[in-house]
């Protein structure tokens, strides 16, 4: 018997937890003030100036024609397991 009550002690206290942890509708249905927040800053979106190239030969040329240095960034088609 008191592993029974103490399975239903747990169920109130879960809903009642649970209840109180979920957003009012007005705060979770705000979906464009999430996204706004979650997008980066114009000043984190620089990198995407940086001219890439599809080969070592045409990252040459450009940094030739800008007078740029080249960074070169090698994987193995997977950045998940850390080895670049």
């Amino acid at each position: 018997m008191t592993a029974l009550r103490a399975l239903l002690l747990f169920v109130v206290v879960a809903t009642v937890v649970t209840a109180q942890a979920t957003p009012k509708c007005e705060e979770r249905c705000d979906v464009s003030a999430a996204l706004s927040r979650a997008r980066p800053r114009a000043d984190e979106e620089r990198w995407r100036l940086i001219p890439f190239g599809d080969s070592l030969v045409e990252a040459l040329a450009i940094a030739k024609r800008e007078r740029r240095p080249v960074f070169f960034f090698g994987y193995d088609g997977i950045l998940d397991n850390g080895y670049c």
